[in-house]
């Protein structure tokens, strides 16, 4: 009984790590960037317990975050009213109360707890559900290696894409997809029709979460994946299975995929005219690639991650912080040690391991489409076409995790003095060309990196890494990359305590007591500010810019009525009100996810759309406003405004 439990220890005290980081409203989000704003870097935050807030994400303390504590205001309905060209959230990763929420576990907290506590759940049970899949098929590949699943995961979860991109729907197309893929192997598996019955209702969940989190560049490749690996493991799996076996298995998946069509159907219904709106938007919608563009150093510069803890400028070709942060691509080494293998299997009409042989085929298909780019045809029929080259790069860690663990604990291969001398090259040759990296880094962009020893150890660390590797240290190598993961990614997110920078602030004070009474039930405009139309619908204010998911073309054409400025606004988009003079009105896409309203703050447009506040930075004069109220931050000083008319 004891050595049954076992496995479900390590699950059982992350559960309980969850719990507690929870009830003390702990979590990792960089909302702390907003009081960086209002008071200066020199402000110390008495919620940021450790590390800091990065501002290169965004996308999550200035959209995900003010999103879901603003939907937390109207009761997590569908259609968001407090931006006043509204938007239906339902296709983020924001809690709605409808029924998609049931295939959105990391939201339920938000139907029943306040929202600081469900936050903080949300946070972490991500976490937990990402550690535990990865967790669950290390325990697979490792035929029930604890200690080294337990590494491998924890190891998995800390690598820099993932901590960079926490806020993105990336944690969730691993773990869903994950947990599919298992219930999958479990209902090919299943030896009773109670167990076929539980399992398959299991994947049919899972299959569902994964198809729900709508974020194709991500969803398709790794589908790619795990459909590629299944296959292979069901042509494996046939010599086992009796003609009634098979014919069970066959009704079983015909259920299932009528399940999840018909599941998939309610949910086009529900969302169509956001499906619809998206398909058809400049941006994210219309994009259409061919892949290539990306650079192949990118696949080894994540050896290098721990320089993006500085907040120094990255080089060009990385972008910034989160694009450059990748994985530690061992498995690239071990391509042709794998390829060698098979090849030879094939020559000696030996059997032919199909799981190895389509994962790797998936990899090198990935490499091609990202690196060079894939004929027109093929990019269509996989879908890949939907998949910039640099988000491919969360399959390609994906199946490098898988990879590494495959070639420890599955690969058939022997050990031979010749293969230990050709592995010993081979680590002193990844030694070399990581080293040689950190020299191009430093001689192109030597505030990235500048210190040579540094550059040395790091090569040097990556060059045992993989020496461990080849040699199939098994304990070692996992121990040794959970340290290096370690350093390079734990500080990346802070650890912060609840939502009062957002719900407590003065400015929120004196958005909830204004002397006005009409200040809640009006609409809202922020002038020359990104950051503050957000914070107001975080605090329930009726806003009339923010960040939209979907664009609302019949309330943009009210300021531009014969469509002149469509390829502007018609984008998922920040926007941004500026001050001209005159009547005239004018739209200006800023970069490709922003776009600047440019109006005069008495125009009646404005009026006529019930916008009788007004915020800006600094001191105006306008005939149409008259002030009301300041919030005197020593960085950013807020001056609230009201229409005379």
């Amino acid at each position: 009984m004891k050595c049954k439990l076992k496995p479900f220890i390590f699950p059982l005290v992350l559960l309980l790590l969850v719990v507690v980081l929870t009830a003390f409203k702990l979590h990792g989000s960089s909302i702390g960037m907003y009081n960086f704003y209002f008071y200066g870097e020199g402000y110390r935050d008495p919620n940021l317990l450790y590390g800091k807030p990065r501002n290169i994400r965004s996308d999550e303390w200035l959209v995900l975050t003010p999103w879901i504590v603003s939907e937390s205001q109207i009761h997590y309905a569908s259609e968001n009213t407090l931006y006043l060209a509204r938007q239906n959230l339902t296709m983020t990763g924001v809690p709605v109360a409808n029924w998609t929420i049931a295939f959105k576990p990391q939201n339920w907290g938000f139907l029943v707890i306040p929202v600081e506590y469900a936050f903080s759940l949300m946070w972490w049970i991500r976490t937990f559900l990402l550690i535990v899949a990865a967790y669950l098929l290390m325990m697979e590949l490792t035929n029930q290696n604890i200690l080294g699943s337990v590494i491998g995961a924890l190891a998995f979860w800390l690598t820099p894409y993932f901590q960079w991109w926490y806020a993105t729907p990336a944690l969730e197309v691993v773990f869903f997809g994950t947990f599919t893929f298992l219930f999958f192997l479990r209902t090919l598996r299943s030896c009773n029709r109670l167990s076929l019955a539980i399992n398959t209702l299991f994947f049919i969940y899972f299959s569902i979460c994964f198809a729900l989190i709508f974020y194709p560049p991500f969803q398709i490749p790794t589908a790619l994946f795990l459909g590629l690996v299944g296959i292979g493991i069901v042509i494996n799996y046939r010599s086992k299975l009796t003609p009634t076996r098979i014919r069970s298995l066959v009704v079983t998946a015909v259920v299932a995929m009528l399940v999840i069509g018909m599941v998939l159907v309610a949910y086009y219904l529900l969302a169509k005219d956001t499906i619809t709106i998206m398909q058809n938007t400049v941006y994210p919608g219309s994009r259409r690639v061919a892949g290539g563009d990306m650079s192949p150093l990118l696949l080894l510069t994540g050896f290098f991650n721990v320089q993006l803890l500085n907040d120094r400028k990255v080089p060009e070709f990385l972008f910034n912080q989160s694009e450059a942060a990748g994985f530690f691509m061992f498995s690239l080494i071990l391509l042709p040690v794998f390829l060698f293998q098979l090849i030879k299997s094939a020559l000696l009409k030996k059997r032919v391991d199909l799981i190895l042989l389509f994962a790797v085929v998936f990899e090198l298909l990935a490499l091609s489409w990202a690196i060079f780019g894939l004929p027109r045809i093929l990019g269509k029929v996989l879908f890949l076409e939907y998949v910039p080259s640099r988000r491919m790069l969360l399959a390609l860690g994906f199946v490098n995790f898988f990879l590494i663990v495959y070639y420890l604990y599955q690969f058939n291969f022997e050990l031979t003095l010749d293969f230990k001398i050709i592995a010993g090259l081979l680590s002193l040759g990844f030694f070399l060309t990581i080293l040689w990296i950190g020299l191009y880094l430093r001689a192109g962009r030597p505030i990235f990196i500048q210190n040579s020893l540094k550059i040395f150890l790091i090569a040097a660390a990556s060059g045992v890494l993989m020496a461990l590797l080849l040699f199939r240290q098994r304990i070692a190598f996992l121990i040794l990359f959970l340290a290096f993961t370690i350093v390079t990614s734990l500080r990346v997110n802070p650890l912060y305590r609840g939502l009062d920078t957002l719900l407590s602030s003065p400015l929120s004070i004196a958005l909830k007591q204004g002397g006005d009474h009409d200040q809640k039930n009006s609409a809202w405009v922020v002038y020359d500010n990104l950051i503050l139309a957000q914070y107001l619908a975080a605090n329930g204010v009726r806003v009339i810019n923010g960040t939209y998911y979907s664009p609302n073309l019949e309330f943009w054409r009210k300021f531009d009525p014969d469509g002149s400025y469509a390829d502007i606004y018609n984008r998922y988009s920040h926007v941004l009100f500026r001050s001209v003079n005159g009547d005239t009105v004018s739209f200006t896409l800023v970069q490709g996810d922003v776009f600047s309203v440019n109006i005069n703050p008495c125009n009646t447009i404005i009026r006529d759309l019930d916008v009788r506040y007004y915020v800006f930075t600094q001191q105006v004069s306008y005939a149409c406003l008259t002030f009301i109220d300041s919030v005197d931050f020593p960085n950013m000083p807020v001056y609230i405004y009201k229409r005379l008319d």
